[in-house]
């Protein structure tokens, strides 16, 4: 019979504390990227977001100015780029995923 090292349980407990009140990030937890836009007032912009496949979607973190934000010809997307359309002059803080 094979009898196993008990796991310290004490040390495993402290370590997983550490790394959650440590803060894990977003980027830590769901696969996506965090990207800096400038988006142009009524106009469809090409986002090169890097990811390596096409997006589900995107969230705005930030923006500094009022007016929608949106998905523009979603079905274009691609591995590479996707397009992001704007009602007003704006910068914006962007997690694709």
């Amino acid at each position: 019979m094979k009898f196993f090292p008990q796991p310290d349980m004490e040390a495993q407990n402290e370590q997983l504390a550490r790394i959650l009140n440590g803060g894990l990030m977003l980027q830590d937890n769901v696969q996506g990227t965090l990207l800096e836009v400038n988006l142009a007032a009524n106009m469809v912009s090409t986002v090169h977001h890097g990811l390596g496949y096409v997006p589900i979607g995107f969230i705005v973190i930030v923006k500094d100015s009022p007016g929608a934000i949106y998905g523009a010809n979603t079905n274009d997307w691609d591995k590479e780029i996707l397009l992001i359309a704007s009602t007003q002059d704006q910068f914006a803080r962007i997690f694709v995923l």
